[in-house]
């Protein structure tokens, strides 16, 4: 999904050094990218193995990063072609893996994209 895209958003209440590591890719190359992530994996951007991704990504203006103040229960990521949605088990504790949803719809896009401004309009930006 991230590899074919022109410009990317997400909205991240997890991240893994794999996910860095294919936006890193995507920003160096040009590709727009706005990360909303919650108050816990902003504390791990701060830190190695991401804090130096983050701080030379910091430099670029096509990357962008904001911190939404309260829990996130969902994973979101829109591209100009596609949308991945994934959620919590019931217990809002587990990031349910296994179950996300796709589309390449037009009208889920235009959901997630208005799902993603929820989003940014309340969270603030991150500095590094």
């Amino acid at each position: 999904m991230v590899n074919d895209a022109r410009q990317f958003q997400g909205v991240f209440s997890i991240m893994s050094v794999e996910h860095a590591n294919a936006l890193v890719e995507k920003a160096r190359g040009g590709t727009p990218m706005e990360l909303i992530v919650n108050r816990e994996v902003s504390t791990k951007m701060r830190e190695e193995p991401y804090l130096e991704k983050m701080i030379a990504l910091s430099s670029f203006n096509n990357f962008s990063v904001r911190v939404f103040p309260d829990p996130l229960h969902l994973g979101l990521a829109i591209t100009d072609s596609s949308l991945s949605l994934g959620l919590y088990k019931n217990d809002r504790i587990t990031y349910d893996v296994t179950t996300n949803i796709f589309s390449h719809d037009l009208h889920a896009i235009a959901w997630g994209k208005k799902v993603f401004q929820y989003y940014q309009d309340r969270s603030t930006p991150m500095k590094f």
